[in-house]
């Protein structure tokens, strides 16, 4: 019965031939081509496998290796080891030290132990113990680097290490001299765990199916994994296994990473053989056959169903319709368009998606379709001059809350009848569409012989046409106007206009008409002028000084006073939020916490839902108050509280003197340097010797803009003895040399 309907016949023949032959084909080439690609697969995936152990276990030594760097390089605790001076006390030395590296050990799960030799008396200290280099286990290792005059860092082979009362255990170490440039009075060995190692490779295995391993340069195991179980003894495998797929050297540490697949697994899949593909694949083939068969026969089931409403329509003359042929899809497709042409929808479709393809500027528009679109319009003579203008429901997201959806239509299709009509009683010619669901695009031509007319007519047609939503419908509705153009094919540029004047509505106001005379005219350094004041406002909320209130004020109005648009504010709220999460982490934590859980979130969704600059002001405000708050009662909560903000007056009163560090302001409280800047660091979140230059810098950025003192003169004012010190800590904070800086103060 179906093979007798036409259509019925073109699917199943134009599928089935087609469906065969490409079956077969794709028989032939996966018989030859599965196994070879399956290998490369397999060689592929192993590469970059082999590739990403490399990266994380580079990444993981990299960072013991910074941090290492780090702490020789800025702490001033190792010098006073391997360098000790006359009046010290070495006892309190020794206690921090051995403090400092035992926390080292037990933050970073890797290490095993860290030792520190000095060369001056032989004298080694542990996380674990001082002790005297004939009395290191690990003897023999310790005098070989001594020896090393090669390079005074790298990282050293597995070797094995017998503790005390514990069995022997493999380690590599890193190996570093002090003082970083000369090396000639200690070193540090930090001593890894090649099983922690063995077992961050198992963590990264995904399966059972690889096995890793890293060796060193002299083909030696340093660590390994078979799927997700370690290799925790270097007699279980070696560096020579056979079913190897890839290897990757590292750059850093020089050790090569070596991957394959174990026995078993997704590889027995590629030596089954062909004659079972053949026939899984011809199987394949008849079933998806009789597939199509049965879906060809469903799918014209809905073909068959419009047929037969087709011809139970009496407004349609069926007798014309089958003339054109007995196609079912053909005798559709004429049906449709006797339809639409009765009820009018096909006109109304095209003229909207001309309608739109004339606002993207994404279509060329010939001169004879442009005059027929404009008398199907009813416009009344051809446009001179043409203005592309929007309607933008303002707070959209409380407008889609308060209404249904059919009432949001409602509301739709009165604005765009209310719009034309206002318009066309100025006599000009109109033609709006809705664009998206938020906004209407709005297409005038006028006369340019009276432009200056024109203008004060649109302004004050659309002013009418914003207060009488506003009165009538209880929404509001911005309406912004694009450059006016001689020709359609311009009328993109009109719209891409009216877009951008729709950026600037959070700082110019919703509710209102935008013109191009609304817009600023801006540098493009404006925007970056921003920058400095944001990271002083935050620097003083971390700090507890009440200016930040007013400098933030201050911020916002500038945003307001220079016209930034909606992107830029958003860019430079990022920029704010960015600033503070950098600065509150050096917080305690219960302030961290708060921060990260209620206050940042709640700005950034502020930011996001920005309708307007001064609702954001206050919602910000709002939220800095709260966590302003909250920072000043756990300060108070500190017994420290009171005595550094007493050490801050001080500082600020005093910073001018050359003297002025830890030491002095130890002496003038009565209490420890070391104690105090800990103390310092927990209430303010920021080291003394930062703190001093920011205030030092500050003052001087004050002097150069409000006097004409030479810059050595300043530099002196503001406790700086040496110009050279001065000029590259005001650059480093400022971003420019105190010249720079008072050049473009004055400019």
């Amino acid at each position: 019965m179906l093979l007798r309907k036409p259509w019925f016949k073109k699917l199943l023949l134009s599928y089935l031939p087609l469906f065969m032959g490409i079956s077969l084909i794709l028989i032939l080439i996966f018989v030859l081509a599965a196994i070879e690609e399956g290998k490369r697969e397999a060689q592929r995936a192993n590469q970059l496998f082999a590739r990403q152990v490399s990266q994380s276990v580079d990444y993981s030594l990299r960072t013991v290796d910074q941090m290492m760097l780090n702490e020789l390089g800025l702490n001033e605790i190792w010098r006073q080891f391997f360098n000790p001076r006359a009046g010290t006390n070495k006892y309190l030395t020794e206690y921090e030290l051995s403090k400092k590296l035992s926390g080292i050990v037990n933050n970073y799960p890797l290490i095993d132990s860290v030792y520190l030799v000095r060369f001056s008396d032989q004298t080694i200290m542990t996380n674990y113990a001082m002790l005297r280099l004939d009395n290191m286990l690990d003897k023999d290792f310790i005098v070989m680097m001594q020896q090393q005059e090669a390079s005074h860092r790298f990282w050293t082979s597995p070797r094995y290490v017998k503790g005390l009362g514990t069995q022997a255990h493999r380690l590599f170490s890193l190996f570093i001299r002090y003082p970083l440039l000369s090396g000639d009075e200690g070193m540090m060995i930090v001593n890894l765990q090649t099983d922690a190692v063995g077992d961050l490779l198992a963590g990264l295995s995904g399966s059972d199916l690889n096995f890793v391993l890293i060796c060193d340069e002299a083909g030696n195991l340093v660590a390994g994994s078979t799927g997700k179980q370690a290799i925790h003894t270097e007699d279980e495998i070696g560096c020579k296994r056979k079913n190897m797929i890839s290897m990757v050297q590292s750059d850093y540490t020089g050790w090569t990473v070596y991957s394959g697949m174990n026995n078993g697994g997704y590889a027995a899949v590629y030596t089954v053989p062909s004659s079972v593909w053949i026939t899984l694949a011809i199987l394949v083939v008849l079933v998806g056959t009789a597939a199509m068969i049965y879906l060809t026969a469903r799918n014209y089931k809905p073909i068959g169903k419009i047929m037969e409403r087709i011809e139970g329509n009496d407004s349609i003359n069926l007798s014309t319709l089958r003339s054109g042929g007995k196609d079912e899809l053909s005798f559709i497709e004429r049906a449709l368009d006797d339809l639409i042409k009765q009820t009018g929808e096909d006109v109304i479709f095209r003229r909207k998606l001309f309608f739109q393809e004339l606002f993207q500027g994404n279509r060329i528009i010939a001169q004879e379709e442009w005059e027929e679109q404009t008398r199907c319009m009813g416009w009344k003579s051809p446009s001179e001059r043409l203005q592309a203008s929007i309607m933008d429901i303002d707070r959209y997201d409380d407008f889609c809350l308060s209404y249904s959806e059919r009432d949001r239509g409602l509301i739709r299709f009165a604005l765009i009848n209310v719009v034309s009509e206002l318009v066309q009683q100025q006599g000009l010619n109109i033609w709006s569409e809705w664009i998206s669901n938020q906004r209407m695009g709005i297409l005038i031509s006028l006369d340019t012989k009276d432009i200056s007319e024109y203008e004060l007519s649109f302004i004050r047609v659309m002013n009418g046409m914003v207060q009488w939503v506003k009165d009538n419908l209880h929404i509001t509705v911005t309406i912004t106007a694009g450059v006016t153009v001689d020709q359609a094919a311009d009328i993109g540029i009109s719209y891409e206009s009216a877009i951008e004047a729709l950026k600037y509505k959070s700082v110019i106001g919703n509710n209102r008409v935008i013109t191009q005379l609304d817009l600023p005219v801006q540098s493009a350094g404006d925007v970056y002028h921003q920058l400095q004041p944001i990271r002083a406002m935050v620097t003083a909320f971390r700090l507890g000084e009440e200016k930040w209130s007013e400098l933030l004020e201050q911020i916002m109005g500038g945003f307001a006073k220079n016209l930034f648009s909606r992107d830029d504010i958003v860019n430079l709220m990022n920029y704010m939020l960015y600033q503070f999460n950098r600065e509150l982490i050096e917080l305690p934590e219960d302030i961290r916490l708060y921060w990260e859980d209620i206050a940042a979130p709640a700005l950034e969704l502020a930011v996001n839902r920005m309708e307007t600059l001064d609702e954001l002001s206050s919602e910000i405000m709002i939220i800095m108050h709260e966590q302003a708050s909250l920072i000043q009662q756990v300060r108070e909560q500190r017994a420290s509280h009171s005595m550094i903000q007493e050490v801050c007056i001080f500082i600020k009163e005093h910073y001018h003197n050359p003297d002025m560090s830890l030491t002095y302001i130890g002496e003038q409280f009565h209490i420890k340097s070391n104690y105090m800047s800990r103390l310092f660091k927990e209430e303010t979140g920021e080291n003394f010797v930062d703190y001093l230059a920011r205030i030092r810098i500050e003052q001087a950025m004050h002097l150069l803009k409000e006097t004409e003192l030479p810059v050595q003169e300043i530099a002196g004012m503001v406790g700086y003895s040496h110009y050279v010190s001065f000029n590259r800590v005001f650059k480093k904070i400022a971003g420019a040399t105190p010249g720079d800086y008072r050049r473009e103060a004055v400019r």
